[in-house]
């Protein structure tokens, strides 16, 4: 990740600065997006392989329950088809739905309509890069539970141990 530009040192300002505009500046950014995200991004095809195939294999060790995947938009979206390609072939394909995202001057969020196909209480496991404070989680947790699905677990790349999965669970 150093060696691709993903990771970088300076003042960086994240997306809990949007709620949270007082809150000290991060010294380090980690950008997991790929090159086809709106805002672009270094990770290519191969290094979100690696990551899918290894967020697959925690899955398993961990024995997740879920019907349907779902990556939370938009770096979590690739991370969610490589996690879904890593099933070993056995002719069955994880459904994978789409969430949307609003972008505004006050910033982003996800709503908007689910696309895809799935059962009124079908379990989705959520997928994205990293974690901070949950924000982008709880909105992708909520707009999944508007649809009458369910969230059980969150699979992220990174956690940058801030404080995310405390907030997940206060929410359960």
């Amino acid at each position: 990740l150093l060696g691709v530009g993903a990771v970088k040192f300076g003042a960086f300002s994240l997306k809990l600065h949007e709620t949270n505009p007082d809150a000290p500046l991060s010294p380090i950014y980690i950008d997991l997006r790929t090159a086809d995200n709106p805002r672009g991004g270094p990770l290519t095809p191969k290094i979100v392989q690696m990551i899918g195939r290894q967020l697959y294999g925690l899955a398993a060790t961990l024995e997740l329950r879920f019907a349907r995947i779902a990556g939370v938009p938009n770096a979590g979206d690739p991370l969610a088809e490589a996690f879904a390609s890593s099933v070993p072939s056995s002719g069955f394909r994880i459904p994978i739905l789409k969430l949307g995202k609003t972008v505004t001057t006050k910033g982003r969020s996800i709503e908007g309509e689910v696309q895809g196909y799935w059962n009124p209480h079908d379990c989705v496991l959520l997928i994205d890069d990293l974690i901070t404070g949950a924000h982008s989680k709880l909105e992708a947790v909520q707009a999944l539970e508007k649809q009458r699905l369910q969230v059980r677990d969150v699979l992220v790349a990174l956690d940058r141990e801030q404080g995310g999965p405390q907030e997940l669970e206060r929410h359960e």
